[in-house]
């Protein structure tokens, strides 16, 4: 089925927010709000985003990508961003997608921190059903996971060079520059670290629609994240699923598994009522 693409913009917090609208040409099956991760925007990461929304327009859906305040071409400061400012933006966002189509359902999809920002909206009456990709257990352990495996990384470089005569030469010249091994190592210098989740410890205690989890096995953050929302999944006995994509990687980067997680997020939502 033909779709087609229109701009969308919406107000939060006194400040203009932008997105793209993708509509089938036909009536709307439901409508789907992608919520893009903490570092990205509405394209994703491949412009994966970008092939979801025509993806699922395809299949009947009308779908909204948008821009988090300070992030892409909405106004606002990145810098101000939170967590907490996200899930507003998301709100404002449900409203006026939900105004705009007069929709009864919608589907909320995030990416990565997107996904917590869902969270915040699984307690909205048109909200039946949510999907989450590479959701972590928080996106402070991801920035510190993160800053932890790039730590690693460097040590391991710098161990390498102290092998090297070169390396004791430049020890006994004075040429080493030790503020710029410290920002290597230990991430001085670099963007603050994320706000605290907003999120509840149980985001589920009063949700019991569907849920569908994607997950890469080359994520380093799947195994933990994947134990903690199975139980979560198990304790409500809430009707999820969840799939892994065998390989891939926290933004699933690859056009393989582009075509995979679209392909089972699609049939996904066209099992919904």
């Amino acid at each position: 089925m033909p779709s087609r693409e229109e701009p969308f913009s919406f107000v939060c917090g006194g400040q203009r927010l932008y997105g793209i609208l993708h509509r089938p040409q036909g009536e709307e099956r439901r409508g789907v709000l992608v919520l893009h991760g903490w570092a990205g925007y509405r394209i994703g990461p491949g412009r994966l985003l970008v092939q979801l929304g025509r993806n699922l327009a395809e299949r009947g859906f009308a779908v909204l990508r948008f821009d988090f305040r300070g992030r892409g071409e909405s106004e606002g400061e990145a810098e101000a961003a939170t967590l907490s400012s996200m899930v507003a933006d998301a709100q404002a966002a449900l409203t006026a997608f939900r105004e705009a189509l007069s929709l009864p359902r919608i589907t909320p999809l995030g990416v990565c921190s997107g996904s917590e920002v869902a969270f915040g909206l699984l307690e909205r009456e048109e909200v039946d059903s949510c999907i989450f990709w590479s959701v972590p257990l928080s996106t402070q352990q991801v920035v510190v996971a993160q800053q932890v495996r790039r730590s690693a990384r460097s040590l391991r470089e710098y161990g390498r060079k102290l092998l090297r005569r070169e390396t004791w030469e430049k020890l006994l010249r004075g040429e080493v520059h030790w503020r710029l091994v410290a920002k290597a190592l230990w991430g001085k210098g670099r963007s603050g670290p994320a706000p605290p989740s907003p999120a509840p410890v149980d985001p589920f205690s009063t949700f019991r629609g569907p849920l569908l989890f994607l997950y890469g096995t080359a994520d380093p953050d799947t195994t933990p994240a994947l134990a903690h929302y199975r139980r979560l999944v198990e304790r409500h006995r809430l009707p999820a699923q969840f799939h892994l994509v065998e390989g891939a990687n926290h933004n699933f980067y690859s056009q393989e598994w582009h075509r995979e997680v679209m392909e089972v997020t699609g049939r996904w939502l066209e099992g919904l009522p």
